[in-house]
C-alpha cells in the first residue's frame, strides 16, 4: 500500500515538472517613458509574461498620437477582438490572441499573443513599436523602458505619391507634406493651444509656387470651425464659419470675399 502511495506521489510531482510554466508578475516597478515623459497607468499596470512586457494599449499609444479602435467580429472565429492603431502614416491591425499583426499591410510577429487581462487589452509592445519606426531601449539599472518616436517619417505609395510627417518632441504631428514624383502638392501645419487646433493648408502649383492658402481654426469644444481663404500672396480673399448641429452641420457665418484693399465685396449668410 505504501509503495502504491509513493508511486502515485512521484507521478504527480513529475507531472508538474513536465507542464510548461508561464511566469506572470506585475511590473509596476518598471518605468515606461515616451519621449522623455513617464506614462502613468491609472488602472491595469504593465505585466511581464515569460520575459515579455505587456502594456495597456491606451496608456502608451495614445500618448504619442495614435487613435485606438476596437471591433469584435466573427472572423476568423466567433467573438474575435480586433484592435486598430492609426496615425498620420501608420495603420496597425491586431487580433487579440494571435501572434501575427499587420502594420500598413505587412505581417509582423509578437513573441506572445496580445490578451485581455482584467478587462484591459494588453499588448507586447516592442515588436509593434519597432514596426512603426520607434526606438525602444531598456535600462536595467533604473528598470526603465524608453520609447523614442521619429521626428520625421516619409511613406511612399504605389502610385508615386509620398507623405512626409514631422512631429514635435512629444510625437504629435506638427506638419505634413504630400507630393508626387515631380513636386509638392499640399502642406498642412498644425498648432494646438487653449483656443483649439489651428491648421494652415498651403496648396502648390506644379512648378512649386504657392497657389492658395487656407487657415482653419477649430473650436476647443468641438462646436465648429472657421476657415480663412488667402491668395498666393497671403492676402485674405474670403472666410466661412461652420457650426456642427447634431448629426449635420450648418454654415452660419457665410462666405465673404474681399477686394484688393481688404473691403468686403460680397457675402452670403445663413442662420
Amino acid at each position: 500500500m505504501k509503495t502504491n502511495f509513493f508511486t502515485t506521489l512521484c507521478m504527480i510531482l513529475l507531472s508538474f515538472l513536465l507542464v510548461p510554466s508561464v511566469t506572470l508578475r506585475a511590473s509596476d516597478d518598471i518605468n515606461i517613458v515616451v519621449n522623455g515623459e513617464r506614462v502613468i497607468f491609472s488602472g491595469q499596470q504593465p505585466i511581464i509574461i515569460d520575459g515579455t512586457t505587456l502594456v495597456p494599449v491606451r496608456g502608451v499609444f495614445e500618448s504619442f498620437g495614435f487613435t485606438v479602435d476596437w471591433q469584435v467580429t466573427d472572423f476568423p472565429q466567433p467573438s474575435t477582438t480586433w484592435v486598430t492603431l492609426s496615425n498620420d502614416l501608420h495603420s496597425v491591425d491586431i487580433q487579440v490572441g494571435s501572434t501575427t499583426f499587420r502594420t500598413n499591410g505587412d505581417a509582423h510577429n509578437f513573441p506572445i499573443p496580445p490578451q485581455i487581462i482584467n478587462s484591459t487589452t494588453m499588448l507586447p509592445f516592442r515588436a509593434l513599436l519597432e514596426s512603426v519606426n520607434c526606438e525602444v531601449h531598456w535600462d536595467g539599472a533604473s528598470r526603465t523602458i524608453s520609447i523614442t518616436t521619429p521626428t520625421t517619417e516619409i511613406r511612399h505609395s504605389a502610385d508615386g505619391e509620398w507623405l512626409e510627417v514631422e512631429r514635435d518632441s512629444s510625437g504629435i504631428a506638427i506638419r505634413t507634406t504630400r507630393g508626387d514624383a515631380n513636386s509638392i502638392i499640399i502642406r498642412e501645419e498644425y498648432e494646438n493651444n487653449a483656443r483649439g487646433q489651428r491648421i494652415k493648408t498651403t496648396v502648390f502649383n506644379a512648378d512649386g509656387t504657392i497657389k492658395s492658402i487656407m487657415r482653419h481654426e477649430y473650436d476647443p469644444l468641438g462646436r465648429g470651425y472657421r476657415t480663412n481663404f488667402y491668395d498666393s500672396n497671403d492676402s485674405l480673399i474670403g472666410w466661412q464659419i461652420i457650426e456642427f448641429l447634431g448629426e449635420g452641420c450648418s454654415l452660419i457665418g457665410g462666405i465673404t470675399t474681399f477686394n484688393a484693399d481688404g473691403s468686403a465685396r460680397e457675402g452670403s449668410f445663413w442662420d
